[in-house]
């Protein structure tokens, strides 16, 4: 039994598009991916179209980060062909099925996409490794204040030695992540292996925020937004001006981002 040698020195490599932003954001690189993105902000789309369009996108990020941010080590696997053939096996990378995961849901534009992941990651590591907590946190905006009114939360054990994955769709104002990120970091007990934020689309606005934070963690997005930018800025490398990008209108609303998103997925527009 040999391992195949095209798996000795394996790496996975994100196709993502080059930025200033930092080494832990990741913007991946996907025009299929960003048709499906551009088609769940189209103002025809809605229902359960939304619905499967987030499963997707959301399948497709946690696929890049399983492999990209999860270490993987050389296993021995058994075939269905192993009885016929006893010397052979699959040996190569694989990632560790005794891995644990916490995915954080936060109610309501995260609901679909955690459940996703969730279910996604039982599909293959041990069931018993993998929990789904839930924060029921809504923005508010006053003036040009944003804040994050918690009415809640459902955490079903520590978070040691486990990545805690942050499902959010939008990345708007980075305040929705701060709180989640501060809640686990003062309240629930253990050493996190790893803080991972997963989102449709971010923005500058978002980058800046989170940037500023002393607790590390990875952000996997699959677009940025800066249309609230001045054209001249637009025109540059992502990040070579970040003071002058912007992605927010008046609102907090990501532009041209894809509305509220939450509001869609849950056919409820309060």
């Amino acid at each position: 039994m040999n391992m195949d040698h095209q798996y000795k020195n394996m790496k996975y490599l994100l196709s993502e598009h080059k930025h200033s932003y930092g080494n832990n954001i990741h913007l991946l690189s996907s025009p299929y991916i960003l048709s499906l993105l551009a088609d769940l902000g189209h103002p025809m789309t809605g229902g359960s179209k939304a619905i499967r369009l987030v499963q997707k996108l959301y399948s497709f990020l946690l696929d890049n980060f399983l492999s990209h941010g999860v270490e993987w080590k050389q296993e021995k696997v058994e075939t269905r062909m192993t009885m016929q053939h006893p010397s052979q096996f699959y040996v190569g990378p694989l990632l560790p099925k005794e891995t644990s995961f916490v995915v954080a849901d936060i109610a309501r534009a995260g609901i679909i996409p955690s459940l996703q992941i969730y279910q996604e990651l039982a599909d293959y590591f041990h069931p018993e490794c993998i929990r789904q907590d839930h924060l029921y946190l809504a923005r508010e905006k006053k003036g040009d204040e944003v804040s994050i009114n918690c009415s809640g939360s459902k955490i079903g054990g520590d978070k040691n030695n486990r990545i805690v994955i942050i499902p959010d769709p939008m990345g708007a104002t980075g305040e929705t992540i701060k709180y989640c990120l501060d809640h686990y970091e003062k309240h629930v007990p253990g050493k996190v292996k790893k803080f991972v934020a997963l989102h449709l689309m971010v923005t500058p606005e978002y980058i800046k925020e989170v940037q500023k934070l002393k607790i590390p963690f990875d952000v996997y997005a699959l677009r940025i937004d800066r249309g609230a930018s001045d054209e001249s800025v637009t025109k540059l490398s992502l990040g070579e001006k970040l003071d002058k990008e912007f992605g927010l209108d008046d609102n907090k609303y990501i532009v041209p981002g894809a509305g509220g998103v939450g509001e869609v997925l849950n056919n409820s527009w309060v």
